[in-house]
């Protein structure tokens, strides 16, 4: 169910899916968005800064969830692993985006709307009025 505002709209973080909402899966799928022939386990290690354990964990939930599809060659030791998001993955992580972008918007428009109601104090009124300077 989506949440509504007190204005009456949609509740634009309902539209933040939690399986992207998560600094090493977000660094990840920002990196795979970009490489149309996907990215081997090797580069992503190395894009992302996470370790091997960490990385397979957070590839699990991105396979899980039918982000990304995996196709693996070679064997034992020598096993390539190599990640693309997948067609369903990556309009998600699009609509992801357009909503992540809507809340900065909205939080941009909200503080330069504040900016300007707040009342800056007058120079005599700011307690420095009188100090040595």
């Amino acid at each position: 169910m989506t949440r509504k505002s007190n204005a009456g709209q949609t509740d634009p973080f309902e539209e933040l899916d939690r399986v992207f909402h998560e600094k090493a899966r977000l660094g990840i799928l920002s990196s795979m968005i970009g490489a149309a022939e996907g990215l081997n386990f090797r580069d992503l290690k190395a894009v992302s800064g996470l370790t091997d354990g960490n990385l397979n964990r957070h590839l699990k939930v991105l396979l899980d969830a039918k982000i990304l599809s995996v196709k693996k060659t070679g064997q034992g030791r020598n096993t390539n692993s190599h990640y693309r998001l997948s067609a369903t993955g990556r309009r998600a992580f699009e609509d992801y985006l357009a909503a992540l972008e809507s809340i900065v918007k909205a939080a941009q428009e909200n503080a330069i709307a504040a900016s300007k109601n707040t009342a800056r104090p007058s120079r005599k009124n700011d307690g420095l009025a009188g100090a040595a300077g």
